[in-house]
């Protein structure tokens, strides 16, 4: 509330706290106020934590990615699956725990999907031509695929694309993805 001239204070609390000078709001005072608060309410509204994505081999521990992402970041791994052969991609939102909490998967088709989870607590949807499953509840500190060039392995995270088809050379072609708390923080 911005006063001028004490207009609109009643002999009330409020007027009681001007006279001691505890409410001297005036509209210029009002205004410095606000270029003071407002850059504080920017900055509060950065990302919490910071951290590192690393995709490594799972049995080899060679390091095949790191990116730097924030809490609330969106991960999408996308790839064929492998059975029905259609598009499937896995939606993740990064935690303040360390952990990637599933969004969502959506699916090619109804058989890949039902294959996944054949009855969801919130059912299947249909949209958009493709199938979804909402992931509410499930957590997970390390994400692991099994990959192959045929796979078609993305992974997506802010403006970054990274292909990880046939990068992990070890056994089996199995990768992890896990968060690392950056260092300095």
């Amino acid at each position: 509330m911005f006063l001028k001239n004490n207009e609109g204070i009643e002999d009330s609390g409020l007027k009681r706290l001007q006279r001691v000078g505890l409410y001297p709001l005036t509209l210029k005072r009002g205004l410095y106020l606000s270029l003071v608060l407002l850059p504080l309410a920017a900055l509060s509204g950065l990302p919490a934590y910071t951290y590192t994505l690393c995709v490594q081999e799972a049995n080899e521990g060679r390091e095949l990615a790191a990116i730097p992402v924030s809490q609330g970041d969106l991960l999408q791994v996308e790839y064929v699956h492998s059975m029905y052969k259609v598009k499937q991609s896995e939606f993740f939102l990064i935690g303040p725990d360390l952990r990637f909490h599933l969004e969502k998967v959506t699916f090619g088709s109804y058989a890949a999907a039902v294959y996944y989870d054949a009855e969801p607590p919130q059912g299947l949807v249909f949209e958009d031509g493709l199938w979804m499953v909402k992931g509410i509840g499930k957590n997970y500190s390390v994400l692991k695929y099994r990959i192959s060039p045929s796979t078609g392995h993305v992974l997506n995270i802010g403006d970054q694309r990274l292909d990880i088809s046939g990068k992990s050379q070890g056994p089996g072609g199995r990768i992890e993805i896990c968060l690392e708390k950056k260092r300095g923080n």
